[in-house]
């Protein structure tokens, strides 16, 4: 019996899908650090609870205007002098050495800001109860009236703050946070100060901004903090971890250092723009900071550059020692006249300075830009220069003590305080040098038995000595500091001993005669690990040294204990003694420290999955195994985020707290058409902060979706057309069958005619139906239906579609 239509029919079966609704953005409320996306009209209990405040003649009130279409954000008046937003952090979770990384988005409301610029402000306090602060700032920022603008940073936390008021309680206005006591974080926009902003014609007394996903929290990746022991010297050296110009010097009234507030070669959100003045005067082009380098170590250069105002040009890696020094002559460097062009190169070498040094040097080490060799102490004024992530890294007391490094890299090389390259090349193994031996690299290695469970950085290459001379050995300069407490160790095996042999390591000071500011009272040599015995096996000898000198007068800061040359004593080195070596490493030691302290120390996870439909109205989980090589700590509140593209930042959508082993995070159906990203977060139960995991989706598509609509009614032929959008890209929700119907009303609503097409729709099925039909000839309108079935008979347990309507 054929079903009867009308238009008065109910359409109660509503379809309906697991997670079609929009997610919430509740947050985890103990988070520890600060995650503030204001997409709840809820500061009244923000207040209570004592996470957001203000200062400075600033009120605040939550408003629905969010970046990046988000459900909301923060409004922010300010009328008076140093005005912030203040959010509480936990200070137990700020690690020393972390990187942290500072964001927000602001949108002005009143006005253009003159001051484009926002500062991030640490606030804690000493152990005597000093108030202090620690600045990250961004320069250069567009704070325009109407548009919303991402504002992020990047800077390691190194636990001092500034105070100029507290010479008087600290001894000096740079001083140690407490961190057992309170912290907080402050936002301030432009100035701060509310007369500096506004136009003094404008008769304006306040200033009002929008403020939104205020986050604060580190930067932690295992697989680079893992497995490197580098040291980043420069004070924001990197330029991607200090959005300003504030650490860098210039020459004389120098060249103009700009912050360019976009991705820079390697992804860094910013780089250095490093520009003749307008004035048109002829400056030289050179940036430099002052920087304690040490003799006797291995230090990695590495910046990005390019030219802008010129084909091709050249730089000078320099240090400007104002006179010459025991290590490093005046104007030390390396230079290369035709290195840059336009697109952005990456360049990488190495120094080394090799001397019983008694002074620790400072040294303003820096680039000179040039764009031909003639401008190289000179350039003019429209030369113009790019340069991100510029740093000298410190890699460590022993050089290639691993032996992997085959080849002398590239570098600048000083013995004496004179350039001798070739002096560093008369050994087979870079930075190891001979006297009355022979040293060459072996593949010959420790077994894989020997080395911890879940260790799998094997080593490949180990240096093997052989002595020509009664007292032959190799050796390399080292830099150990007084008064501090070193673990060495070694793995080292016979070459075919013929007998065991005695194994010591020896610190060589000898000197022929002795600097003025020789103060300190060394011995020519110290002889470690008296006792230990190499066999022709593989073994590991570990000990631990403390040196203690004195001096009879009080020298100069600057003046240290003679450095040694470090070499092994085999035996009494007697000639045609043959060993292997790996593995050398000098540690600071701390014998109180945390036994777990050689370990990672943030969390991380393993086998890290992403999975659902990845289209709006879904849900996506993500599967983990949470990892902490800390003894026995446990996962805390990991969490797991939904962030959506917006301009050149992330706004935030969901935050959620994850159920141990798995999270699941819900797309709103409003994500459809946006790039979206998934992170998770793990966090120990001590609230470290860990490697964040990231899964991006492009262009999110809509789980289902089933729009139907006329095209066409005809009255010449009568053909009346349809059109129907149907999209599946839901695995979970599966293949469907459905049945499009066409039904025909006269003038007063009777159906006079109805027809259907079945449609049966695959997952990743997306495709405009068609379908269309012949007019009854009294037929005044028509409506169409999308119902599911594969007959007209069994349509209507489900509704896909609001019903459409056309009248004649």
């Amino acid at each position: 019996m054929k079903r009867v239509i009308s238009l008065s029919l109910t359409l109660a079966v509503i379809f309906s899908l697991v997670g079609i609704l929009p997610a919430e953005a509740k947050l985890y409320a103990d988070y520890p650090f600060v995650y503030e996306p204001f997409e709840e009209d809820n500061l009244a209990n923000q207040q209570v609870e004592g996470l957001i405040s203000s200062g400075g003649g600033t009120s605040f009130k939550w408003s629905a205007d969010g970046a990046g279409g988000s459900k909301g954000s923060i409004s922010v008046t300010e009328t008076g002098n140093y005005s912030h937003m203040h959010f509480p952090i936990n200070s137990t979770s700020m690690m020393i050495g972390q990187k942290i990384r500072y964001s927000c988005w602001i949108k002005p409301v009143d006005i253009d800001f003159n001051n484009k610029k926002v500062d991030f402000y640490i606030y804690g306090s000493s152990e005597k109860g000093t108030t202090g602060w620690n600045t990250a700032s961004v320069s250069n920022v567009a704070l325009k009236q109407g548009e919303w603008a991402y504002v992020q940073t990047e800077k390691v936390w190194d636990g001092s703050l500034y105070n100029n008021n507290a010479v008087a309680t600290e001894g000096s206005m740079n001083f140690s946070c407490d961190l057992t006591k309170n912290m907080h974080i402050e936002i301030r926009v432009g100035s701060g100060e509310t007369a500096k902003e506004v136009p003094k014609d404008s008769g304006k007394t306040s200033l009002t901004y929008l403020l939104d996903d205020v986050i604060v929290e580190p930067v932690n990746d295992k697989s680079e903090s893992a497995s490197t022991s580098e040291n980043g010297l420069y004070k924001g050296s990197a330029l991607d971890e200090q959005a300003d110009t504030s650490a860098w010097q210039k020459e004389g009234t120098g060249p103009v250092l700009e912050m360019a507030n976009e991705k820079g070669p390697d992804g860094s959100p910013n780089y250095m723009i490093v520009r003749g003045p307008d004035s048109g005067e002829k400056v030289w082009m050179e940036i430099k900071q002052k920087v304690a380098v040490e003799s006797n170590h291995l230090y990695k250069v590495k910046f990005w550059a390019k030219i802008n105002s010129a084909d091709k040009g050249g730089f000078w890696f320099l240090g400007w020692t104002g006179a010459n020094k025991l290590d490093f002559p005046q104007y030390a460097g390396r230079s290369d006249t035709s290195a840059l062009t336009k697109e952005w190169k990456y360049f990488e070498f190495y120094m080394f300075a090799d001397h019983k040094a008694v002074e620790k040097q400072t040294v303003n080490w820096g680039i000179r830009f040039f764009d031909t060799p003639a401008n190289q102490h000179i350039t003019h004024a429209n030369a113009s220069y790019s340069i991100d992530s510029f740093d000298i890294v410190d890699m460590g007391v022993v050089a290639n003590g691993d032996f992997e490094t085959s080849s002398l890299p590239e570098g600048v090389y000083f013995k004496e305080g004179k350039a001798n390259t070739d002096y560093y090349k008369q050994s087979a193994v870079p930075f190891w040098f001979e006297n009355g031996a022979k040293v060459t690299q072996s593949n010959e290695v420790r077994p894989i038995s020997t080395y911890p469970e879940g260790e799998t950085a094997y080593s490949t290459k180990s240096m093997l000595v052989n002595t020509t001379s009664q007292g032959g050995y190799a050796f390399q300069p080292i830099n150990i500091a007084n008064q501090v407490q070193y673990k060495i160790s070694f793995w080292a095996k016979g070459n075919n001993l013929a007998e065991n042999q005695p194994i010591q390591l020896r610190l060589d000071r000898t000197v022929d005669s002795k600097e003025a500011m020789d103060a300190y009272e060394v011995p020519d040599e110290e002889i470690l690990d008296e006792g230990a015995v190499l066999t022709n096996d593989w073994e590991k000898y570990e000990f631990i040294y403390s040196p203690d000198f004195t001096a009879d007068v009080k020298p100069a800061s600057n003046v240290i204990p003679r450095l040694p040359y470090l070499n092994l004593v085999v035996g009494e080195n007697a000639a045609g003694i043959s060993y292997f070596l790996d593995d050398l490493k000098i540690e600071e030691y701390d014998p109180n420290s945390d036994p777990d302290a050689d370990k990672y120390q943030f969390p991380y996870a393993k086998d890290v999955s992403f999975s659902g439909d990845e289209a709006a109205g879904t849900t996506m989980t993500v599967d983990y195994e949470f990892v902490s090589d800390r003894k026995e700590c446990m996962e805390g509140g990991s969490v797991v985020r939904l962030l959506k593209k917006a301009g050149d930042g992330w706004v935030t959508l969901a935050m959620n707290e994850t159920n141990w082993t798995n999270a699941e995070i819900d797309i709103p159906n409003d994500a459809a058409g946006c790039d979206i990203k998934i992170e998770f977060v793990p966090i120990d139960e001590d609230g470290l902060f860990g490697t964040v995991y990231s899964y991006e989706i492009h262009n999110v598509k809509k789980a289902f979706d089933v729009t139907p609509s006329f095209t066409k009614w005809d009255e010449t032929t009568g053909e009346i057309a349809t059109s129907t959008h149907i999209e599946n890209n839901s695995y979970s929700l599966g293949e469907q069958y459905m049945v499009l119907i066409l039904a025909q009303y006269d003038k007063n609503g009777a159906m006079v005619r109805v027809d259907s097409k079945p449609v049966k729709v695959n997952v990743g099925f997306s495709e405009n139906v068609a379908f269309s039909t012949v007019a009854a000839a009294d037929a005044k309108s028509a409506c169409m239906f999308v119902w599911s079935g594969t007959t007209i008979e069994d349509a209507g347990e489900r509704v896909y579609s609001d019903s459409v309507s056309y009248t004649k």
